[in-house]
């Protein structure tokens, strides 16, 4: 007959077991150069192996009877009351700095998040005479307290109000960049949004079932899928303009180039920015950063969804589509008005377009190689004729 804590200490072993390579991965990597939000990260994993801790001990400890079992059980619980809401707490700070806030409008609102924190603690320091969370019976055995739904509210207030935060943020930062917005801003904002998603559910679950303790299974997940999150963003993006890099980008070529003559007609657009080096020279190299952004942020409202595109270094980006030559020649006209559009509305002090040349895939192109030479040849052959080599 299986004992009734197994089940609960084998899941919370395995789950231990990911938090354990998880931050073995993120110290590794940091080493002692570790920014704000990758503390908060690492100490929102630390926090989850106390949870696991915590309740593997009681249920170790839950209705044996042998000396200090009752206070080993008091102190499990105890302390698996009062780190409830942390998790919260560092979530909510954690989402803070990824939208920008400052480090004094933190201060101020660290004063506001520690309120259901302090208010869980007087309520479980409480519990241990009173029995209003919880309650350790004569037998040994944990029971759950009258007012022990204030429990699943202190510890997901924080979070639910993280998660409206996010999405207010998401919204108004849409709205506010407009012609300017870039990829970027979804892949931030999204892992942050469904990062509270599992632990919540997993309150409800936790309501009627008490076999396991789902909350913190729950919450395993979020930051795993969090940590995956951040490793593609570290491959893949360009953290300039939020457009997938130079690596992403030949990946993907190759993969394309794989399949060999299963493969359908494609075509690989290579561009630069006209005059950059007049931008950073004149205007310095903020200037040139802000025009390289505009131009992932053009490529973004203009090819949306419809392309792959990506900056390939420096002023090159470059487009990967289906479409036909004719209509790459329209989707690079669409690129060109679109900047122009972004300098008239942001008043900028320089001019914005684009050289590009155009190689169409067949299967005498053997490699990606081959293909860039084409388009990086017909980009030579059209900045030549514009007379602009020279000036850039």
């Amino acid at each position: 007959m299986v004992a009734q804590w197994m089940p609960a200490i084998t899941v919370n072993s395995f789950a231990l077991l990911i938090l354990g390579v998880l931050l073995f991965d993120t110290i590794r990597k940091t080493n002692r150069f570790i920014l704000a939000d990758q503390r908060l990260f690492n100490w929102m994993i630390i926090t989850n192996i106390a949870m696991l801790v915590l309740d593997g001990g009681t249920w170790l400890v839950d209705g044996r009877m042998f000396p200090g079992a009752r206070t080993w059980n008091l102190f499990f619980t105890v302390g698996y009351y009062l780190l409830n809401p942390v998790m919260s707490l560092l979530y909510i700070c954690f989402c803070d700095i990824k939208m920008g806030l400052s480090k004094t409008k933190r201060d101020e609102l660290l004063l506001l998040y520690l309120l259901p924190v302090a208010l869980n603690l007087i309520a479980t320091l409480l519990s241990i005479e009173g029995s209003y969370l919880f309650h350790i019976d004569e037998n040994n055995v944990y029971q759950r307290g009258s007012l022990l739904s204030l429990s699943f509210v202190f510890s997901t207030l924080l979070m639910v109000l993280a998660f409206v935060k996010v999405f207010a943020y998401s919204i108004r930062r849409g709205r506010q960049r407009g012609l300017a917005r870039t990829p970027s801003h979804r892949r931030h904002t999204r892992p942050l949004m469904f990062f509270a998603i599992p632990p919540i559910l997993g309150v409800v679950v936790q309501i009627w079932y008490h076999q396991v303790t789902v909350i913190w299974l729950a919450t395993v997940i979020s930051l795993l899928i969090m940590f995956i999150n951040i490793q593609n963003a570290e491959i893949a993006t360009d953290t300039l303009t939020g457009l997938f890099n130079r690596r992403h980008t030949d990946y993907y070529l190759q993969n394309l180039f794989q399949l060999g003559h299963k493969q359908k007609p494609f075509g690989l657009i290579l561009m630069d920015l006209n005059n950059f080096k007049q931008i950073n020279d004149r205007f310095g190299h903020n200037a040139g950063d802000n025009a390289l952004k505009l131009m992932g942020a053009a490529l973004q409202s203009v090819c949306g969804k419809s392309a792959f595109y990506s900056r390939y270094g420096g002023d090159e980006f470059v487009i990967i589509t289906r479409q036909s030559y004719p209509e790459c020649l329209a989707l690079i006209e669409r690129i060109n008005q679109h900047l122009s559009r972004i300098c008239l509305y942001f008043a900028l002090p320089y001019s914005l377009s684009i050289s590009a040349g155009i190689a169409e895939w067949s299967p005498d192109i053997t490699s990606p190689d081959a293909l860039f030479a084409q388009a990086d040849s017909r980009l030579y052959q059209q900045k030549s004729r514009l007379g602009r080599r020279a000036t850039d």
